[in-house]
């Protein structure tokens, strides 16, 4: 994936990552509400993808827009 600029597009990869990361605490922990961060993670992948196509990004489906894991801060 090419380097992005877009102010837009970096604010949605960055909540992807943290929606994805809460998601996956929720499912290590066992939740059984976790409905909520499945269809945040996939309207936000949504976003990102429409945004990146309306921008010639490249030929980008939602299944296919990733981000750097989050790491866990020590502390």
């Amino acid at each position: 994936m090419p380097h992005i600029r877009d102010n837009n597009l970096a604010h949605y990869k960055t909540m992807l990552a943290d929606f994805e990361y809460e998601l996956n605490v929720q499912m290590r922990r066992g939740g059984s509400d976790v409905e909520m961060p499945k269809t945040a993670v996939a309207r936000t992948r949504n976003t990102i993808a429409s945004l990146m196509a309306s921008r010639g990004i490249g030929s980008v489906s939602a299944d296919s827009v990733r981000v750097p894991r989050r790491v866990k801060k020590a502390g």
